[in-house]
């Protein structure tokens, strides 16, 4: 069941009608918001979910770096909103963990926000996932690999778990996608391989010996 207990919401973006538009239907069911125009570096925020709202994809891509950048939001899960445009530029690698298109429904809008919320707080009560030198805590959504931190977004964080979960076990595209996203996420199979390019990167020399290709099929994790 998605959650209903009131969330607080941390709404980014330049155009100040927009934000308002979002925050109204939010505040309108219950959500806490929070509306800013740009980040500050040298605040702290404590929220529960981040939306930004962008008309360029290149706005969207520079706005995502800043907060995945930020100290107090780079783990956060992280809702687009952009015009459906955007796509033709749109950079899958930039950082959000779900798109809205714009112009959106207000019960679509209501229900991705509902499914970032219900995602963040599955894990129960504290839990550690030890594979090989990989060490993963469920309930802080860290990961370390041989004892340094990882700085993952959170679905590239959820991505892992799962692979890491089922060592052995060749998961499909099609299937990682349905697992992981929850839906069929419109940006389609592509956007499975960018997460894995990521992770790959940041296990390093490891990277393509932990989650290997399986050619013509998919991808699975090898724990060594």
């Amino acid at each position: 069941m998605l959650p209903t207990t009131p969330s607080r919401i941390l709404i980014i973006g330049a155009d100040a009608a927009g934000r308002e538009e979002v925050a109204g239907r939010l505040s309108g069911a219950g959500h806490e918001i929070l509306q800013l125009a740009a980040l500050s570096r040298r605040d702290h925020y404590q929220v529960d979910l981040i939306i930004l709202c962008a008309d360029k994809a290149e706005d969207f891509a520079a706005g995502c770096g800043e907060i995945r950048r930020h100290p107090s939001l780079k783990t956060h899960p992280l809702l687009g909103i952009i015009p459906e445009r955007a796509l033709e530029k749109f950079d899958f690698s930039a950082g959000a963990d779900d798109l809205l298109l714009a112009p959106w429904r207000p019960i679509e809008l209501l229900l991705r926000v509902n499914l970032a919320l219900w995602r963040r707080d599955r894990t129960g009560s504290a839990q550690i996932l030890k594979v090989g030198d990989l060490t993963i805590d469920l309930t802080n959504y860290t990961a370390r690999f041989r004892g340094e931190l990882m700085e993952m977004t959170l679905k590239e964080f959820e991505l892992l778990c799962h692979l890491a979960s089922n060592p052995g076990r060749v998961f499909t595209r099609a299937v990682l996608l349905n697992r992981v996203w929850g839906y069929e996420y419109f940006g389609g199979t592509r956007t499975v391989d960018v997460h894995i390019r990521r992770l790959r990167a940041k296990l390093g020399d490891w990277g393509e010996e932990m989650i290997q290709t399986v050619r013509g099929v998919g991808y699975r994790f090898h724990a060594g």
